[in-house]
């Protein structure tokens, strides 16, 4: 962690002047509000100035990164380099005499600034539960006139079944969305709503939007359908194409243990659910009704109101080919899932953007605690077939909250695979898997990537070591298993491909496993579920790793040299 650090730190320009920014005062020494989910010190942007205050460090001769810092004054200013990527980063201050760490600073460095988006001037901030709705209008009536105006604010629904143990949920909590004013920037809000928010402030945020991130391939001609994928045309627009498919269950194997997901609900967080999107009546009856394991979608775009859910219940519907339709059925589908008695919960946090969908952090934010007030956190599977490049402190702090009560989250690892580029951009919240600074610590989540059958002919076969990574599918130390994920055929007029459409297998073999550990926790729950017969060891061993394939941080070279396992339902 060290060397990595110092490697991404190198080129920081370090000064005495504080200027006019405000100064992050080690907020990440402050209680975390959720174990493991600190705020940073500090928000910043890469090319522009953080000002960091280090009391600690006055009167020492202390060196950053083999930069000398002068022996007077507290406040440090440090230049983020230009191409610094987003998400947490550690800053070490180390004593120039002994070699000795002095300390530490943590910083948040954010996306950069989408010129002429209205809604890249939005935080939202997730003020705690503990405070009364008097109480939260006089925060807010502190906090917002020198930082903006206020868009709308709602009540998180609360978690049901919270055991007496467990710690406060950031769900229950207050959401407030605000439009930033003209005079300020985004990293000097974030830093500003922190640190007089005190206590108070739980989670300030940029409001970011994410994917569903799948992908469409141009159909060949019947002379072409020998090619292997990695030589057809590939479009980030849509998720399905022809042809040469690939049968899940039939690549995967069947449960040999009797297991089938009963007991346990996987929840779908994406585009939402439509019976008339699911032909082969996979999770619906002969006459389109939905089965009885499966709940009234929910449409999380709008705040949830336990009394009165009619909104939440209206616009819930799937649009364009049904991606959320077809990610429910491959976990849970009757003939295609892994788990073909789990119950389902579609909930949905996207909307119809230009061209694809669109799902915005805020949304995605609201769904999780819709999920996490309608299932015991315990029976729970979290299906996350979305992301972005911007992580969110409030969407770790509720996912590592979830986890930590018991509620298995599963992500897809992204598409963002380029070849001829060295290295590959981290998805969030599938990159929550690794830590990126000990203010923020690793999930225990499955963060999945698409593998795909190393010849046209082995597409029908069960799947074996030889399977490689698909060519679109994103690199990063933080994957930890692979499962299918291109050309998956669902017995529909198209095929379906993206590391969406793995991640949802992952989690049905999740849902068998909850089944048959029912009080292991979500750590040992991935532990079981990465050992043993339930994965094939050395899968996507082939795996090209191009320079290092993940942005940041030094990438972990060894982890990705080794390969990914993939998964294997003949062994629960």
């Amino acid at each position: 962690m060290m060397n990595k650090i110092r490697r991404v730190l190198g080129q920081l320009r370090l000064s005495l002047l504080c200027g006019s920014l405000l100064c992050g005062a080690a907020l990440s020494a402050r209680t975390a509000p959720v174990p493991g989910s600190a705020l940073p010190d500090a928000w910043g942007t890469a090319g522009n100035k953080v000002i960091l205050s280090v009391p600690e460090v006055a009167g020492k001769p202390v060196t950053v990164s083999g930069l000398t810092l002068p022996s007077a004054g507290e406040r440090v200013t440090v230049t983020l380099p230009l191409r610094t990527p987003p998400g947490r980063l550690r800053v070490q201050f180390i004593n120039d005499s002994t070699q000795q760490t002095i300390t530490t600073r943590d910083i948040e460095v954010l996306a950069p600034e989408a010129q002429g988006n209205p809604e890249a001037r939005r935080v939202q901030l997730l003020i705690s539960p503990k405070l009364t709705p008097q109480q939260v209008d006089a925060l807010l009536a502190r906090l917002l006139p020198s930082v903006g105006t206020l868009n709308s604010r709602e009540t998180l629904p609360a978690p049901v079944n919270v055991p007496k143990t467990a710690g406060a949920s950031p769900c229950g909590g207050t959401l407030a969305d605000i439009q930033l004013g003209a005079g300020i920037t985004l990293e000097a809000a974030l830093n500003q709503l922190a640190q007089q928010g005190g206590d108070d402030v739980w989670y300030p945020d940029p409001i970011s939007r994410w994917g569903i991130g799948t992908i469409t391939q141009a159909s060949l001609s019947p002379a072409q359908t020998q090619l292997p994928s990695t030589q057809t045309q590939i479009f980030q627009q849509s998720f399905h194409y022809a042809p040469a498919p690939v049968s899940p269950r039939v690549v995967l194997g069947s449960p040999a243990g009797g297991m089938a997901g009963a007991g346990v609900t996987i929840a779908v967080l994406d585009t939402g659910f439509s019976p008339q999107l699911d032909p082969t009546h996979e999770l619906t009856d002969k006459q389109g009704g939905r089965l009885a394991r499966v709940s009234p979608p929910i449409n999380a775009l709008v705040p949830f109101d336990p009394a009165n859910l009619a909104p939440s219940l209206a616009g819930s519907q799937d649009f364009w080919e049904g991606h959320g339709t077809q990610v429910a059925i491959l976990a849970a589908g009757a003939l295609s899932g892994s788990a073909p008695a789990a119950g389902v919960l579609p909930i949905k946090v996207c909307s119809e953007g230009a061209g694809q969908a669109s799902c915005s952090t805020k949304d995605v934010l609201r769904g999780l605690c819709v999920a996490l007030s309608q299932v015991p956190a315990q029976q729970l599977v979290i299906n996350l077939s979305l992301g972005g490049a911007s992580p969110t402190g409030a969407i770790h702090a509720v996912l590592n909250w979830a986890q930590l009560q018991g509620a298995v989250v599963v992500a897809a690892g992204g598409n963002q695979h380029q070849a001829s580029n060295p290295t590959d951009p981290e998805e969030y919240p599938a990159a929550f898997a690794r830590s990126h600074a000990p203010s923020q610590a690793a999930l225990p989540l499955l963060a999945v990537a698409s593998a795909t059958p190393p010849t046209w002919s082995a597409r029908s076969l069960v799947a074996s070591a030889l399977w490689p990574v698909s060519g679109f599918s994103t690199r990063g130390s933080y994957l930890n298993i692979s499962a299918p994920g291109e050309a998956l055929d669902l017995g529909h007029v198209q095929l379906y491909s993206g590391t969406s459409f793995a991640a949802p297998l992952v989690a049905g073999a999740a849902a068998l496993a909850r089944q048959a550990n029912p009080n292991m926790t979500a750590a040992a729950l991935r532990t079981f579920m990465l050992s043993g017969g339930r994965i094939i060891s050395g899968a996507s061993s082939n795996l090209p790793t191009s320079q290092g394939a993940v942005t940041g941080v030094a990438a972990n070279q060894a982890a990705l040299n080794q390969g990914l396992p993939m998964l294997r339902l003949s062994g629960y």
